[in-house]
């Protein structure tokens, strides 16, 4: 006779899971930023502690705001832009996910009521990009958890409640079904990406929409290659970097974002000195793909010593740098990123490996 199955009407016995992610989209403004910029000013300690308080009341009284801003909405209904900057304020500074999430609806009306409004498609297609990577691992990881305590607990034959676990919900066979028991692992995994990969085809529809609407951009280039590294299409993420990387520019739009912010702020008399501290300056950048992983796979073709291909990655990623100091943000007409952390990295990274691998080739 074969093992009983066994019903279990708690997750108990399992390992917590991880916190589920906010996928609200990235927060370019962070405490952290602001307090080591103050602290490489000219001013004295007393002045950097006085600047950082007032930023961090300021920063208080727009959460207070934000929360309030679901009644704001009808009053620009019909206003795109101020639908934009409601959706900003909320991506950026609502503290509950139920506040964040509104962002999304709110980027996709305005692009109904204007579809081609690029500095909405923007975040639009990066939530698309979060919302899928960030589901994707986590339910991976949940998954590699459970089974690694299912194995250790020999409770490889529990049934295991639906409702309440995401990713009991996520394995379920039929809607009305009740309860999940996990015997195989590498079944189960192999279920639960076909069941998560469904989606890709609407994330993938997003960026092609932004590359038809804003062809010169690099930004939704960047955006899949993310999404082909998540999924392990290294080669596919390559080729998308390099086309990338050979376009005119990268953008977000942060100057038409901040713009929608301020007339929201303006319209809830929100003060100015408030305002412009708590702006977003850009400093973060938009450079969405992991330079990482493109260094990793040039270190890989020079391993194998296919220099040409490592040198040519270290080409792309170059240029990758310059678009980066290239980008528009925030502030004066005109203003650009310019010289930052990140782009001196990679160029750094780029000029170093490209000597060695020229070294390399002459010794060969």
């Amino acid at each position: 006779m074969g093992e009983s199955t066994r019903h279990l009407t708690s997750g108990n016995h399992t390992r917590s899971a991880p916190l589920t992610a906010d996928v609200t989209g990235i927060k370019l403004l962070a405490t952290a930023w602001v307090l080591l910029v103050l602290a490489g000013s000219t001013s004295r300690a007393s002045d950097v502690a006085s600047n950082t308080k007032a930023f961090l009341d300021a920063r208080e009284r727009l959460r207070e705001l934000t929360a309030r801003l679901p009644e704001v909405e009808q009053t620009f209904s019909n206003d795109p832009e101020g639908l934009l900057g409601i959706a900003v304020l909320y991506d950026r500074h609502a503290m509950s996910r139920e506040l964040g999430r509104r962002s999304d609806g709110l980027y996709q009306k305005v692009l109904e009521m204007e579809p081609q409004n690029r500095a909405a498609l923007v975040p639009f297609a990066l939530h698309r990009v979060v919302e899928f990577v960030s589901r994707r691992g986590r339910l991976l990881e949940q998954l590699e958890m459970h089974w690694e305590n299912a194995s250790k607990n020999n409770l490889k034959n529990v049934e295991w409640p639906v409702k309440g676990h995401e990713l009991f919900e996520w394995l379920r066979e039929r809607e009305d079904q009740e309860s999940v028991v996990i015997r195989d692992f590498n079944e189960a995994r192999s279920r639960l990406i076909e069941k998560l990969d469904a989606d890709l085809p609407a994330v993938f529809s997003v960026l092609a929409r932004g590359k038809a609407l804003d062809p010169n951009n690099a930004v939704y280039n960047y955006l899949e290659a993310w999404l082909d590294f998540d999924l392990g299409k290294n080669e596919a993420a390559l080729l998308e970097v390099e086309q990338g990387a050979n376009k005119p520019r990268l953008e977000s739009y942060l100057p038409q974002l901040l713009s929608a912010r301020r007339k929201v702020l303006q319209a809830a008399k929100f003060p100015d000195k408030d305002r412009e501290i708590t702006e977003d300056d850009g400093k973060s950048g938009t450079l969405f793909v992991d330079d990482r992983k493109i260094f990793d796979m040039a270190e890989e073709y020079e391993a194998k010593r296919d220099f040409a291909n490592a040198a040519t990655v270290n080409q792309i990623m170059l240029k990758m740098a310059d678009q980066l100091r290239q980008e528009p943000i925030g502030g004066p007409p005109g203003a650009k990123r310019g010289d930052n952390e990140r782009s001196r990295r990679i160029e750094a990274k780029a000029r170093q490996s490209l000597a060695r691998i020229d070294q390399r080739t002459k010794s060969w």
